[in-house]
Protein backbone atom coordinates (compact mmCIF):
# COMPACT_ATOMS: atom_id res chain seq x y z
CA UNK A 1 0.00 0.00 0.00
CA UNK A 2 3.04 2.38 0.80
CA UNK A 3 3.78 2.57 -3.03
CA UNK A 4 0.58 1.92 -4.25
CA UNK A 5 0.62 4.07 -7.96
CA UNK A 6 -2.70 6.16 -7.11
CA UNK A 7 -1.38 7.98 -4.13
CA UNK A 8 2.35 7.95 -5.35
CA UNK A 9 0.83 10.14 -8.03
CA UNK A 10 -1.42 12.47 -6.08
CA UNK A 11 1.59 12.78 -3.80
CA UNK A 12 4.26 13.05 -6.55
CA UNK A 13 1.72 16.51 -7.97
CA UNK A 14 1.96 17.43 -4.82
CA UNK A 15 4.94 17.88 -4.61
CA UNK A 16 5.99 19.19 -8.32
CA UNK A 17 3.50 21.80 -7.40
CA UNK A 18 5.12 22.66 -4.16
CA UNK A 19 8.34 23.02 -5.95
CA UNK A 20 7.56 24.92 -8.95
CA UNK A 21 5.63 27.10 -6.53
CA UNK A 22 8.76 27.75 -4.34
CA UNK A 23 11.24 28.25 -7.37
CA UNK A 24 8.72 30.97 -8.67
CA UNK A 25 9.25 33.20 -5.32
CA UNK A 26 13.17 32.78 -5.91
CA UNK A 27 15.24 35.93 -6.35
CA UNK A 28 17.48 36.10 -9.29
CA UNK A 29 20.89 34.07 -8.55
CA UNK A 30 18.54 32.53 -5.86
CA UNK A 31 18.97 29.04 -4.54
CA UNK A 32 15.87 25.89 -3.57
CA UNK A 33 16.81 23.00 -1.85
CA UNK A 34 14.69 20.06 -2.86
CA UNK A 35 14.52 16.84 -0.13
CA UNK A 36 12.66 14.79 0.73
CA UNK A 37 12.46 11.49 2.94
CA UNK A 38 11.34 8.92 0.13
CA UNK A 39 13.38 5.60 -2.09
CA UNK A 40 10.00 7.04 -4.38
CA UNK A 41 12.70 7.87 -7.94
CA UNK A 42 8.83 9.69 -8.75
CA UNK A 43 8.84 11.57 -5.56
CA UNK A 44 12.73 13.15 -6.64
CA UNK A 45 14.28 12.71 -9.57
CA UNK A 46 11.37 12.35 -11.75
CA UNK A 47 9.66 15.81 -9.60
CA UNK A 48 13.00 17.81 -10.21
CA UNK A 49 13.63 16.45 -13.65
CA UNK A 50 9.99 18.07 -14.65
CA UNK A 51 10.69 21.15 -13.01
CA UNK A 52 14.29 21.63 -15.06
CA UNK A 53 12.12 20.45 -17.98
CA UNK A 54 9.28 23.26 -17.66
CA UNK A 55 11.37 25.69 -16.25
CA UNK A 56 14.40 26.45 -18.69
CA UNK A 57 16.05 28.93 -15.69
CA UNK A 58 15.94 26.20 -13.43
CA UNK A 59 19.32 24.22 -12.79
CA UNK A 60 20.75 21.93 -10.32
CA UNK A 61 23.88 23.30 -8.57
CA UNK A 62 26.91 21.32 -6.91
CA UNK A 63 25.74 20.13 -3.28
CA UNK A 64 29.17 21.11 -1.35
CA UNK A 65 30.09 19.86 2.10
CA UNK A 66 29.16 16.84 1.87
CA UNK A 67 32.45 15.05 1.55
CA UNK A 68 32.80 11.84 3.90
CA UNK A 69 29.02 11.94 3.97
CA UNK A 70 27.38 8.43 3.86
CA UNK A 71 25.38 8.71 0.86
CA UNK A 72 25.61 7.71 -3.15
CA UNK A 73 24.95 10.03 -6.10
CA UNK A 74 21.34 10.08 -6.82
CA UNK A 75 19.58 9.78 -10.65
CA UNK A 76 20.14 13.03 -11.72
CA UNK A 77 23.48 15.30 -11.67
CA UNK A 78 24.16 17.17 -8.29
CA UNK A 79 21.81 15.09 -6.27
CA UNK A 80 22.17 12.71 -3.28
CA UNK A 81 20.48 9.99 -1.47
CA UNK A 82 21.23 8.72 1.89
CA UNK A 83 19.82 5.33 2.77
CA UNK A 84 19.03 3.36 6.25
CA UNK A 85 21.81 0.67 5.15
CA UNK A 86 24.51 3.28 4.74
CA UNK A 87 23.89 6.51 6.84
CA UNK A 88 21.62 4.91 9.97
CA UNK A 89 18.86 7.29 8.54
CA UNK A 90 15.89 7.49 7.25
CA UNK A 91 15.50 7.48 3.45
CA UNK A 92 16.54 11.31 2.29
CA UNK A 93 16.87 12.73 -1.20
CA UNK A 94 18.72 16.06 -1.78
CA UNK A 95 18.57 18.51 -4.96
Amino acid sequence: RFLDPDPLAELRQLQYRLLRSGFGLLREGGYLVYSTCSFAVAQNEEVVAQLLADEPAALLAPIEGLDGAPCVAGGLEHTVRFDPRTSRTSALFIA
